[in-house]
């Protein structure tokens, strides 16, 4: 499940009454049918219907919600988040003076999921308890509790974000206690147990994936195809990969790709891209596999370039000093990690085989000994500072260090490291402290700052990825450089080749001759 498929408020359908109720039934019907269906076949004619329902609305209820539908649209789109906030914000301008505590939630609640999904979290935490304090006005019971469903929505999808899937699904679950209590509509209900579904492939808890893929699936009914179908069947085939069912994975990527057809929802196809791949590698077919990697990129790439030019557009606007910290961290002031010593000892190993050093693997040999040494001196100097300590009153509680370091150690455990755009600010929020006691634990510990701390690791996950999964020796470097957290290939490179004193495409070149010159030697003797 990408971060990156949970949406605030996907569909909008009005469960409110209003004064002209027959008008807003056919209102209702036009937006239900371009959201669920038009959009799904034909993009661009679902704007254009969007935009013709804007222009005969005749109140700004109705401008509010035509606007809301194009910013949905693009939304689904992905390529161009500035339009679909844009929609958004105009649209709440013709409320923001109106007691229409509905919409307004709704449209404050859309665009915290926008820039959530952007990464920009102050200005989504902002949107977001604008909502809360709206929905505490909505009169109707139902629809108030239908919108507490929503908001429970995002806080899982928030969670889901930093891969705490168990949390996510707990507030999924409680999310669909509120959809049960009302009368809510079953694609709104299915589309929940969809999400919830993901968390469960996230955690590998195949059964229950099943159940949840299988369940969406058999209620669909006559609901038309939409993005949640074709997510539930790849996120089917996925399970149905992992326990080695092939043929039946087959058949629900053929599902998905049917459901698919004419999509232009990027994030939609860019998970049936990954199952393809899950699926490729299984089956063994390399030539499919090449076709799916170049496929998934191209998305990616898409889905980064809208992302990057909104946030590129967007700097001078940016009012918190969270915000300014946020850009800082788009510039990538990425860092290197702690546990670089066991890394360089699996490569050591690696190279114990080698019977021919070329000039690259003399450099590498090189840098891990004098990494040694300066680990081996840094060990020395620590343990003389703790004999020797002074009386001057430390920073911090030992208390307070104990608990930033047990975050840290779940964050390297969860590989969050690898989250694109991460910030000082970001992780002191995750360990539950400020921006000064972490730099100081981490510089205490980790013996480096920050952003050699982050990079470190970084390059030590993708050079284990290297080491023990020869197929990552087939990506490209800006997949690799993706994958690892960074937001550039000639980022990625350059911090690669400043801790290992080489270019990644060469590492990459002398893994696999030392594989083939230790082959050859086995089967010599």
């Amino acid at each position: 499940m990408t971060n990156k498929l949970y949406l605030f408020f996907p569909v909008f359908l009005l469960s409110f009454h209003t004064v002209l109720a027959q008008d807003a039934e056919k209102f209702n019907a036009i937006y239900t049918k371009v959201y669920l269906e038009i959009s799904q076949k034909d993009f661009n004619r679902a704007i254009e219907l969007a935009d013709s329902l804007y222009r005969v609305s005749e109140t700004p209820d109705y401008k509010a919600k035509s606007l809301m539908l194009s910013a949905s649209l693009y939304e689904q789109k992905a390529t161009d988040p500035r339009k679909s906030i844009e929609y958004a914000k105009r649209a709440y301008e013709f409320l923001k003076n109106s007691d229409n505590y509905i919409w307004k939630t709704r449209i404050l609640g859309f665009l915290a999921s926008q820039h959530r999904l952007l990464q920009l979290y102050t200005e989504s935490e902002y949107y977001a308890n604008l909502a809360i304090e709206f929905a505490h006005k909505i009169p109707d019971k139902n629809t108030a509790v239908t919108t507490l469903a929503f908001l429970v929505q995002e806080k899982a999808f928030a969670e889901s974000e930093i891969k705490n899937y168990e949390t996510a699904i707990e507030l999924f679950d409680q999310a669909a206690d509120y959809f049960n209590s009302t009368d809510t509509d079953d694609f709104l209900i299915l589309q929940n147990i969809q999400y919830k579904g993901q968390c469960y492939l996230k955690l590998e808890k195949y059964d229950e994936a099943y159940l949840s893929f299988s369940r969406v699936l058999d209620d669909w009914g006559e609901l038309p195809d939409n993005y949640i179908k074709s997510l539930a069947y790849t996120g089917l085939a996925r399970v149905y990969i992992k326990k080695n069912n092939t043929k039946a994975a087959q058949e629900a990527l053929k599902n998905a790709e049917k459901v698919l057809k004419g999509s232009e929802y990027l994030e939609a196809l860019k998970d049936f891209w990954e199952a393809k791949i899950e699926y490729y590698a299984a089956t063994g077919e390399s030539s499919n596999l090449k076709k799916a990697y170049a496929s998934r990129d191209s998305i990616n790439q898409l889905l980064y370039s809208a992302r990057s030019k909104f946030i590129n557009e967007n700097y001078s606007k940016l009012k918190s000093q969270n915000l300014k910290n946020h850009q800082r961290m788009i510039k990538q002031r990425i860092a290197i990690a702690s546990g670089i010593v066991a890394l360089l000892g699996l490569m050591v190993y690696l190279f114990y085989f080698r019977k021919k050093k070329n000039k690259e693997l003399k450099k590498i040999k090189q840098y891990i000994g004098e990494l040694k040494k300066n680990k081996k001196k840094t060990d020395i100097q620590t343990q003389n500072q703790t004999e020797n300590k002074t009386e001057t009153e430390p920073i911090m509680t030992q208390k307070s260090e104990e608990k930033i370091l047990y975050y840290l150690d779940k964050f390297e455990e969860n590989k969050l490291f690898t989250k694109n755009n991460l910030s000082l600010s970001w992780l002191a929020t995750y360990c539950k402290t400020n921006n000064k006691y972490l730099s100081y634990c981490i510089n205490k510990h980790k013996e480096k700052d920050f952003n050699n701390y982050i990079n470190e690791l970084r390059i030590e996950y993708i050079i284990l990825k290297l080491l023990n999964d020869p197929v990552y020796r087939k990506y490209k470097i800006a997949t690799l450089a993706e994958e690892a957290g960074f937001s550039s290939q000639n980022k990625f490179s350059t911090v690669f080749k400043k801790i290992t004193s080489i270019q990644p495409s060469k590492f990459i070149d002398q893994l696999s001759k030392s594989d083939l010159e230790y082959k050859t030697n086995q089967d010599q003797n």
